[in-house]
């Protein structure tokens, strides 16, 4: 059975509790009310700082353990498609067409597009057995046009960082060797335990996998564009 008595006693106060709610809820609409008439005045002037906007894109390789030619198809005007930071690392800025990104890498992009429409970016593998891509745009309804893979490269021993040219090669005259007069019956070649070599190697222990074995004459791959 319904008692009245007590339900009157919970129902104390709520009256002044719908108040309170009521006055929050009128002034929660009149802040909206002022902040869009202020919004409404400002119309121009927001447009015009948008488009001034720029994004900071993050790459990072986190996929095949395999170089990837990453290339953001957008125009290059000064400034529009700028590197401003390598694995977590600020650098000087560098306005670049496509970049090169390798297993684990990151490159923080600065874009500024510079006209109102759809960009593609776009990384192939470099072997160019695939892709992805991405699309930055102002409003989705706009398409973004997707570049053709590039043509495979034919990688040399330069791109695996094998320098042989860099070998002092032609100042060696073997013309002017005797080979007459060396006696090679007196070389102890049961004493050889291995071929010298221009680079020390390192000690393998059991188990160890010679394939990651150090390139006897490795070479810096900066001045390489990509």
């Amino acid at each position: 059975m319904l008692d009245l008595t007590k339900l009157a006693q919970q129902m104390q106060g709520i009256s002044q509790h719908l108040t309170q709610e009521a006055t929050a809820t009128r002034q929660r609409l009149e802040l909206a009310q002022t902040l869009l008439e202020k919004a409404l005045r400002r119309q121009d002037e927001l447009v015009a700082l948008q488009q001034e906007w720029r994004d900071r894109l993050n790459f990072t390789a986190a996929a095949p353990i395999e170089p990837l030619n990453l290339c953001a198809s957008i125009p290059i005007p000064p400034a529009v498609h700028t590197v401003i930071a390598t694995d977590g690392q600020d650098v000087e800025p560098v306005s670049v067409d496509e970049f090169r990104i390798a297993a684990a890498e990151t490159y923080d992009v600065l874009v500024e597009p510079s006209a109102e429409q759809a960009y593609t970016i776009f990384a192939q593998s470099i072997d160019r057995s695939g892709y992805a891509r991405g699309t930055l745009t102002p409003d989705v309804r706009l398409p973004a046009e997707v570049p053709a893979l590039d043509a495979r490269p034919d990688l040399t021993m330069l791109d695996m960082g094998m320098a042989h040219g860099a070998m002092g090669h032609a100042g060696m005259d073997h013309g002017s060797m005797d080979h007459a007069s060396m006696d090679h019956t007196t070389m102890g070649d049961a004493a050889m335990s291995g071929e010298a070599t221009g680079q020390t190697q390192p000690a393998l222990g059991a188990g160890a996998d010679r394939r990651h074995a150090d390139s006897m004459h490795a070479r810096s791959a900066l001045d390489d564009p990509g």
